[in-house]
């Protein structure tokens, strides 16, 4: 009986064998190995007369350190493309990360009580996270620094965004006591990012900016399911002081403010169906909650639930934000009164003031019983919600 054929590739990277993994071939870089940042080799094809131990032989000696080498070669494990060159800019970005990042959002302040150490090891433990926390950086640089250096901060933001959303999606992480951590500071990074990015660096065009926004807020939202997850197991470690805003009340019965009561009431009163109506009312309950989470915490425990609010909302309420809904969209604009509260820090500056004046534009002459609180933000600057 004739043997049968081998069918298992032997033609996966070096890197992947070395490791004893299933490599998919593909060339010049292997997934496995643009996910791990690790260098990728594939060996020529072998001759006819070349033998398996001449192969084991081969991958044996690119695999294994040299102890000496004759004057003028280099071994295989010293050679350049294996030690690439520092990136000079990924240094200045961890530096500004660690100096004046990490600082602004006060993650590891007194009140929240998160080391700064602790951090960058969750970080350092998972590319994703340390890419995504260098895109911050990054970002946070375009926003600060002269108009001549913008453009090229915001390019590289987005280039390490892209690398570590990649990278995430690729290793798909399963959530447990090692990864924990890394998804949901990833998850709390990345909603930062994406906010800010559509929020502080928009298209003047509504719409536009409007497609820009509830785009990011869709990638966010499917982020924040799969951290979601991991939320019961980091209740016990250095890092459960950021889950504190995502405790809900067990019972939100009349707790609603003068304003957000006041635009309930009028929700109820367009009889617009039972079902939109209760969508609209969650909405207008999680931004009190919103509000008097942010009102009750200070530094970044003020800014996280109101960065948390576009995530907490019903599919059906984010839906009719994407059809501009004029309820939703006067919605929003009382959300945009959050946004200018806390118009200091660097990822939201003056987002809120044009939320409600471009929903105002958009909307039009009819809806100024609607609008009026927002609209008293216009006049006043003030922005407070009553509890």
């Amino acid at each position: 009986m004739p043997r049968r054929a081998h069918k298992k590739s032997r033609n996966g990277c070096v890197e992947c064998k070395r490791r004893h993994v299933k490599c998919d071939e593909r060339r010049p870089k292997c997934v496995n190995c643009s996910v791990s940042e690790r260098h990728c080799e594939y060996l020529a094809e072998p001759t006819p007369t070349a033998t398996r131990a001449q192969t084991e032989a081969s991958l044996t000696a690119r695999s294994s350190p040299a102890v000496a080498s004759p004057a003028g070669s280099v071994p295989a494990s010293t050679r350049e493309e294996d030690f690439p060159s520092a990136n000079m800019l990924h240094f200045e970005l961890l530096y500004h990360l660690s100096t004046e990042t990490i600082p602004s959002l006060e993650l590891n302040s007194e009140q929240m009580k998160v080391p700064a150490s602790e951090l960058f090891r969750v970080c350092v433990s998972a590319p994703y996270a340390m890419n995504e926390a260098l895109a911050l950086a990054a970002l946070h640089l375009a926003v600060v620094s002269s108009p001549e250096k913008k453009d090229f901060y915001k390019t590289h933001a987005g280039h390490l965004q892209t690398k570590a959303l990649s990278m995430f999606n690729a290793m798909k992480p399963e959530v447990n006591v090692e990864t924990g951590g890394a998804i949901l500071l990833f998850s709390v990074m990345l909603g930062n990012h994406l906010l800010s990015d559509a929020l502080v660096f928009r298209d003047t065009d509504f719409n536009n900016f409007m497609d820009k926004l509830c785009q990011s807020i869709h990638l966010l939202r499917g982020v924040r399911v799969v951290a979601s997850l991991s939320f019961h197991i980091l209740v016990e470690t250095p890092l459960s002081p950021m889950l504190r805003y995502d405790k809900m009340p067990s019972d939100r019965d009349g707790f609603l403010g003068t304003e957000c009561q006041r635009l309930l009431d009028l929700i109820t009163s367009a009889r617009l169906g039972q079902s939109i109506t209760d969508c609209y009312k969650d909405a207008i309950e999680n931004l009190q909650l919103a509000s008097n989470s942010a009102n009750s915490d200070p530094g970044f425990m003020s800014k996280s639930p109101i960065a948390a609010w576009p995530v907490r909302v019903s599919d059906e309420y984010f839906d009719a934000l994407r059809a501009r809904r004029p309820e939703a969209l006067i919605i929003f604009a009382h959300y945009a009164v959050l946004l200018h509260s806390i118009r200091d820090s660097w990822l939201f500056c003056d987002s809120g003031l044009f939320l409600i004046e471009s929903i105002n534009a958009f909307l039009g002459p009819g809806w100024e019983e609607w609008m009026a609180f927002p609209n008293s933000v216009l006049d006043t600057g003030s922005a407070h919600f009553s509890t």
